[in-house]
């Protein structure tokens, strides 16, 4: 399922996730990132990142999609 994140960039680019909203409003600030991984090879068009998370006592995966678009087409990069 695709969420809403608040996420915070820094100037080398580094991602660091902050919080998760769900599709229902509920927002649930995320306590401690325990891996982030690099965005694996292309596959359908897209590269994946997964960062480990913790929600209290409760972890899980998070992935960034990073799609690209076709200048021919005029479909800009998309990521999610």
């Amino acid at each position: 399922m695709y969420v809403n994140v608040v996420l915070h960039v820094n100037d080398e680019g580094r991602i660091d996730p902050l919080a998760v909203i769900w599709p229902d409003g509920r927002t649930f600030r995320i306590d401690e990132v325990l891996y982030r991984g690099e965005p694996g090879q292309l596959q359908k068009g897209a590269k994946t990142s997964r960062f480990r998370i913790r929600f209290g006592r409760k972890e899980t995966n998070l992935y960034l999609e990073r799609r690209q678009g076709s200048p021919a087409l005029g479909t800009p990069d998309v990521e999610r």
